[in-house]
């Protein structure tokens, strides 16, 4: 007999980007109107749904492992259930890991709105195409307690033909959400009290394509998102340097609401390389990309990711890329070696880099990074900060900066006397950059 839906208590567990964390409270949503209770803590849960990540080699081994943590579990009588879902299963749908046949039920993104199917009655089922799914304001969606902030994705898949990447093939085609369905989400979590707006997608620069034709319709958007009224932070990730024009750089200049940062993954600078990579605009559009950002958004801090250690990368071309990120001096910078992923064409390429060399890259990459964004931070010694406090830990109340995006940049410390209301912004002054690179920051009610 199966069990009735208040003998079973549902985690789930995300795994990967922001992406991901939309899709997890989307599912979380779907079982909650199904009459499912859902909790946070896995040690509660008597079923357990794995929102998986398949972006890069590493992410899948993530998976897999937890997984095979889970099935150890269900296997000792602490679960009944292990149900898995999200990218991995979208990525191999054609050819499954042998451990997903110990697993209760697999399923992809289409399959969320059925998820009950698969937690009742022990169906399994891998997606056979890619995915199409794409929820709305009106899709129930479960957001964590007590965050200031909320991811709202306002597109999915890519069309963009990248060849080091998998997306593609993972999340489909590009699609994106109506503009005014967008804004009615965000009117709705700016009532429920969020502080800050994070728009995620693939790129968001290719929104509305699909919906409106060829044009800035990302533009639009914000300039609309912009227009609400009410004290909040909006923030969007992803930007091609593709899309950085004058015109888009000169609204950004002049919105009220947004926070001056721009995440903008150049992956390299070398044309030859970025030709071999796929990369729309190669050369041309990252350095044009960076010129208007930094002659119109000089106090911006910008954010990067590169890839180092491409199939045929001489010395000559990383020592470019090196130079480059010193010369724009960009404030925050993610490094990622080369990884040979079997579905994507760059692995087929000829001149694969040893290991070893692409190692050395990386550690040196990563060194320029660290002083980068080492500088970055001190610049902001001794100057005014807006602070929106997050949560208490270990004595200390941590907040994140308007030039920190949650979970993948750096966090503000604050060692008040007094509690500091959770959720709320701060105005202080920075003191100290600390070891890890977090900054120190003090109120003061004289600003």
């Amino acid at each position: 007999m199966n069990p009735g839906p208040e003998e079973i208590r549902v985690a789930v567990l995300t795994l990967g980007c922001p992406k991901n964390q939309v899709d997890s409270e989307i599912l979380m949503g779907y079982l909650q109107r199904g009459g499912i209770s859902v909790v946070e803590d896995l040690e509660e849960a008597t079923h357990v749904i794995v929102n998986t990540c398949s972006f890069i080699s590493p992410a899948v081994q993530e998976s897999l492992g937890e997984i095979q943590e889970l099935l150890e579990r269900k296997a000792k009588g602490e679960l009944r259930y292990v149900g898995v879902t999200g990218c991995l299963i979208e990525r191999f749908r054609e050819r499954l890991p042998p451990i997903l046949k110990h697993v209760d039920a697999v399923f992809g993104f289409d399959e969320f709105p059925q998820v009950l199917v698969y937690l009742r009655t022990g169906q399994k089922r891998a997606p056979s195409r890619p995915p199409r799914f794409l929820g709305d304001h009106r899709t129930p969606r479960i957001s964590p307690r007590g965050l200031s902030y909320r991811y709202i994705k306002v597109s999915e898949g890519c069309d963009k033909a990248c060849s080091f990447c998998v997306i593609p093939k993972i999340r489909g085609s590009h699609r994106s959400r109506p503009i005014e369905d967008v804004v009615t989400e965000v009117r709705e979590a700016l009532e429920e009290g969020v502080k800050e707006i994070i728009l995620v997608s693939q790129d968001i620069g290719m929104y509305g394509y699909d919906l409106y034709g060829p044009g800035e319709h990302w533009i639009r958007l914000l300039r609309t998102l912009d227009h609400l009224p009410g004290k909040f932070w909006l923030r969007f990730l992803y930007l091609h340097p593709f899309h950085v024009t004058e015109g888009a750089v000169a609204f950004l200049k002049d919105a009220e609401h947004l926070v001056p940062y721009l995440e903008v993954p150049i992956q390299h600078i070398s044309d030859r390389i970025l030709r071999l990579m796929n990369r729309s605009g190669g050369q041309r559009a990252v350095v044009h990309a960076m010129e208007q950002i930094r002659k119109h958004l000089p106090t911006w801090y910008l954010r990067t990711e590169v890839i180092v250690g491409f199939p045929t990368e001489t010395n000559e071309e990383f020592t470019e890329l090196l130079n480059f990120l010193q010369d724009v001096g960009f404030e925050r910078i993610g490094v990622f070696p080369f990884y040979a992923e079997p579905e994507a064409p760059a692995s087929r390429l000829p001149g694969i880099l040893s290991p070893e060399v692409v190692e050395d890259r990386v550690t040196v990459a990563e060194q320029v990074a660290y002083e980068l964004v080492t500088d970055a931070q001190r610049r902001l010694l001794g100057h005014p900060l807006e602070v929106l406090v997050e949560h208490q830990e270990d004595g200390v109340w941590l907040g994140r900066s308007p030039y920190d995006a949650p979970d993948v940049d750096l966090r503000v410390q604050i060692p008040a006397a007094e509690p500091v209301p959770q959720g709320t912004w701060l105005l202080g002054k920075v003191q100290n950059v600390l070891e890890n690179l977090d900054l120190e920051v003090h109120p003061d009610e004289s600003l």
